[in-house]
């Protein structure tokens, strides 16, 4: 069962950055040219997980196995070449996982599907607090897939 799984998931990754259309010579370009880019937006309500979504920005930089952190400013911060694996190991490990049997669950089965593609990726968080609570913009670009990146294996701090 965990074979057709994880069969499935290379599978669906192999075939989301494949061009919609294929023209002979052009194939190779529109390849190169397709976006490698997801964005997301969220906005965290509860005081809990607000202390968690701060505590993690604080964190990150020595639990995150990355190539190089920029901060643009106080709530804008990029990992550049994030070994998505190894960061998802040690996040695990980590305090704030420890303490909450739930979000361990939840990055527990994250960790189980996203495993097989051994990502590299840039994520650039973006965090501003809001009358509702912390609104936060997730920008993650630059995505290889199967362990193909421009990074090391070092933790940088």
């Amino acid at each position: 069962m965990r074979f057709i799984k994880y069969l499935t998931v290379m599978l669906v990754a192999v075939l989301a950055f494949q061009p919609l259309r294929a023209d002979g010579d052009n194939y190779k370009e529109d390849l190169r040219k397709q976006p490698k880019t997801l964005h997301y937006t969220d906005t965290i309500r509860s005081a809990n997980k607000q202390q968690q979504f701060l505590r993690a920005i604080e964190l990150a930089p020595s639990v995150f196995v990355y190539k190089e952190i920029v901060w643009k400013d106080a709530s804008t911060v990029t990992v550049k070449g994030m070994r998505f694996n190894p960061s998802m190991d040690n996040t695990l490990k980590c305090e704030i996982v420890e303490k909450d049997p739930g979000l361990g669950k939840r990055l527990k089965r994250l960790n189980t599907v996203t495993r097989p593609l051994n990502g590299v990726v840039d994520l650039t968080v973006s965090y501003h607090r809001v009358p509702s609570g912390i609104a936060v913009d997730y920008l993650i670009q630059n995505i290889s897939v199967f362990g193909i990146g421009r990074s090391s294996d070092k933790k940088k701090k």
